[in-house]
């Protein structure tokens, strides 16, 4: 960009257009670019969206003008390409863009393929009426993409010179136009980590089917031993359970305590996944746990495909910017996953801090069992930089233990933990003696998370009300 940039100065340029762009990450420093070589230029930043109002970076409208609106080197903030005039004047009316010069430049219509060419139709009436509303929302500079031909243009300019605009109309709900000023709510989970609480969060499993009697009750004994949130995994190790979602809503409604559903990547696609944040959304929750998600089983593999249209980078990147425009009022709060077990503990903090910079407030970890991410939480200080949950899985016994250490990923157990279990322990010993050394890990990780992401073993609830009671 700088060469074209150079190039373009010294032929005599001083209008610049960047144009159909997917996000704002470059205009600023390009358009300082210039300003710094030409003082005078005149600078536009233009961006392609969907019908939706969000480009393909999952841009939504109202980021866009908020992120260049005080850029004193942006001239014009617009939209072009993408959509016919019919979207992106609604779009446009949906938002919030006063400070700046706006454009508007959209294609003719909806493309067809005919006969293998792309066509559009030859529309110039219907095309400048809505330039006309443009026009009256207060957009300055208006324009053709795709599809559009001189007719276009000369007509839009005949209606333009021949009538005064309108005067700008308040929004149909009575907030004044061109002013979205939503009044953001705040959450229980939330609030309680932001006034610094320690969190109890645990995760139930969620039932293989739709008979959730058990687990409603299940979640009434973890609420009333004082867990502050309840989570529901997304199909774990890629087998088949209850929609998360769906059962995060049920039991939040009939138990009465806030939940967490798993959202993952591996089963939808940008189309699915917004559909569900929004069918969340209308079921008044208010938490999510973005995740990439366990891979199909590999003797599954020929019936089952995975989707993995995002990774969870991008997966938070999308919901973040959902947050901006269509979750505005009550926005997610959005959770992440952290593995502190593996060898390169530095890489999974920084991939952690890319999850922060996307939109990420929290983050929960794998089950703890090694004292030496103890140490490492203890001399990094995490807790200074990032709000964590960390989690604790009670074992359940001997066996359970060498299950856990040699069949889940992402799960390693030390010796020291095998070593406190016996074959010939009773069912009431050894889950004594996994309550305890849960009890252990905890009141060393006190002190340096933000709270504790309990994991329910093999449904044994009476261990997890157990640890909470004592903690509490």
């Amino acid at each position: 960009f700088h060469f074209l940039i150079d190039c373009s100065l010294q032929q005599g340029a001083d209008i610049f257009n960047f144009e159909t762009f997917s996000t704002t990450a470059f205009i600023g420093d390009l358009a300082a670019y210039i300003r710094s070589r030409n003082p005078s230029a005149f600078i536009m930043g233009s961006f392609s969206v969907s019908s939706s109002g969000t480009t393909l970076l999952g841009y939504p409208v109202q980021r866009i003008f908020r992120e260049l609106e005080h850029d004193p080197n942006v001239d014009v903030v617009g939209l072009n390409c993408g959509t016919g005039p019919t979207h992106l004047v609604e779009n446009l009316a949906a938002a919030d863009f006063h400070g700046k010069w706006v454009s508007l430049v959209p294609n003719a219509s909806y493309p067809e393929l005919v006969d293998g060419k792309i066509v559009y139709s030859q529309n110039p009436e219907y095309f400048a009426d809505y330039m006309l509303k443009a026009r009256d929302l207060g957009v300055r500079i208006l324009g053709g993409c795709c599809g559009t031909t001189p007719d276009h243009i000369r007509l839009m300019a005949r209606r333009l010179a021949g009538s005064r605009p309108e005067p700008v109309a308040d929004k149909p709900d009575g907030r004044p136009a061109g002013r979205i000023l939503p009044e953001v709510q705040v959450h229980p989970l939330e609030e309680k980590l932001s006034r610094g609480e320690f969190v109890v969060a645990v995760e139930l499993p969620p039932p293989r089917t739709p008979d959730v009697e058990d687990t409603g009750k299940m979640a009434a004994r973890i609420r009333e031993a004082g867990a502050d949130i309840i989570t529901f995994s997304d199909s774990p190790l890629g087998r088949v359970r209850t929609n998360p979602i769906a059962l995060s809503a049920r039991i939040q409604r009939d138990v009465g305590v806030e939940t967490l559903p798993h959202l993952c990547c591996r089963d939808r696609n940008v189309i699915a996944l917004k559909s569900d944040l929004m069918g969340a959304y209308i079921e008044n929750l208010h938490n999510v746990l973005l995740v990439t998600g366990d891979p199909i089983p590999m003797g599954e593999r020929g019936e089952i495909s995975s989707i993995f249209n995002l990774n969870s980078f991008k997966l938070i990147e999308l919901v973040n910017n959902m947050n901006q425009d269509v979750f505005a009022p009550s926005p997610f709060f959005i959770g992440a996953a952290l593995d502190l077990n593996g060898p390169r503990k530095d890489k999974a903090v920084a991939r952690m801090q890319r999850k922060a910079s996307l939109g990420a407030r929290f983050f929960m970890t794998q089950p703890i069992f090694d004292r030496e991410v103890l140490e490492y939480l203890s001399r990094e200080k995490l807790k200074e930089r990032f709000t964590i949950l960390a989690g604790i899985m009670p074992v359940v016994n001997l066996r359970n233990a060498r299950f856990l250490h040699n069949e889940i990923p992402g799960i390693s157990i030390p010796e020291e933990v095998f070593s406190r279990f016996r074959e010939d322990m009773s069912r009431e010993e050894a889950e004594e003696t996994g309550v305890q050394l849960a009890l252990e890990t905890i009141r060393e990780l006190k002190e340096l998370v933000s709270g504790i992401y309990l994991i329910t073993p093999l449904n044994r609830v009476a261990m997890v009300e157990r640890i909470i009671r004592e903690i509490r």
